[in-house]
């Protein structure tokens, strides 16, 4: 029975209840991720017992139910002071990770009921996000995350928004120094050989076959990380890699946010959302002289040795 108005509910009235009430759940568990930076909030929340916060992602079907449990995810990841709480770190990124699962293993299922192509965008982005973590990137390796995406990049083919997501997630992981430098180990592996994550040698053609792909982003990314990882060209005397270093200079000049605010205060000096592009021109122009003087000091600095990928 309706406890309003006492009537006796059809069964399409208690499936509609029941869904309003989930959302309702949902709605109220996001709002207490939002609130869990706070420390007066986690307190108080640890003081009155309130647990199952992990109900925000219980649905696995109701689409706005996930977009707006995932897009709070996101939005905490992404924020300073979510990243300050390491334990708010790890409980979202076990919910992600069982998403992402259940939308891939479905996905990857002839036949299956996968969920719509925003959702599994929007997770994707932002484990994208979590992958920058150290320790996330260990976890995403224990989730064998180079097979899976793999075979979602293969389905998703067409889909330039879930390649460039697989190539940032995957790169990532690369990047770490137990996935990447062969002198580097791993003290949970025995014995002395190179714990390369994703596997190299097949990682590598697989980052070769981005080169043509049809979006810029992927393209660079993909040429970047082939740089990182192949560090051959990076050996040597210092003015061998010169024109390497420049390429990337130039690169990371264009499309760094590190200075962001000062590029944001000249678009904005011609109003909102008017960019000088003269004044732009000056910040790029100053910003590339810096770093080249820079990188002329770590030039002079080792000459003659052989400069790390890190250098």
């Amino acid at each position: 029975h309706d406890p309003v108005t006492g009537e006796q509910l059809t069964a399409a009235g208690i499936a509609a209840r029941r869904e309003s009430e989930s959302r309702l759940l949902c709605y109220l568990c996001c709002t207490l991720w939002m609130c869990l930076p706070a420390p007066g909030v986690r307190h108080q929340l640890r003081t009155h017992n309130v647990s199952r916060l992990d109900l925000a992602l219980a649905s696995s079907s109701d689409e706005v139910q996930l977009q707006v449990s995932i897009g709070t995810a996101r939005h905490l990841l992404d924020h300073p002071d979510g990243l300050r709480l390491p334990s708010l770190m790890r409980f979202l990124s076990e919910r992600l990770l069982k998403v992402l699962d259940r939308d891939t293993r479905v996905r990857l299922t002839p036949g299956g009921q996968d969920l719509p192509m925003g959702i599994l965008q929007l997770t994707m982005d932002t484990v994208a996000i979590l992958a920058l973590q150290r320790e996330m990137q260990e976890e995403l390796k224990a989730y064998r995350i180079w097979k899976r995406l793999k075979r979602l990049a293969r389905v998703e083919e067409q889909h330039n928004g879930i390649q460039l997501a697989v190539l940032r997630i995957l790169c990532s992981v690369a990047m770490h120094p137990t996935h990447r430098i062969a002198w580097v180990k791993d003290p949970s592996q025995p014995g002395d050989i190179a714990n390369f994550y994703p596997p190299r040698e097949e990682f590598c053609t697989w980052l070769t076959s981005r080169l043509t792909s049809r979006d810029s982003n992927v393209q660079t990314l993909a040429s970047l990380t082939l740089t990182a990882l192949q560090d051959d060209r990076l050996k040597g005397t210092a003015e061998l890699g010169s024109s390497l270093l420049t390429t990337l200079t130039a690169w990371w000049t264009l499309n760094t946010t590190g200075r962001f605010d000062e590029h944001q205060k000249a678009a904005d000096e011609n109003g909102p959302g008017v960019a000088d592009s003269a004044t732009l021109e000056e910040v790029l122009r100053r910003d590339t002289r810096e770093i080249s003087e820079a990188k002329f000091d770590l030039v002079e600095k080792h000459k003659g040795r052989h400069l790390s990928v890190i250098q």
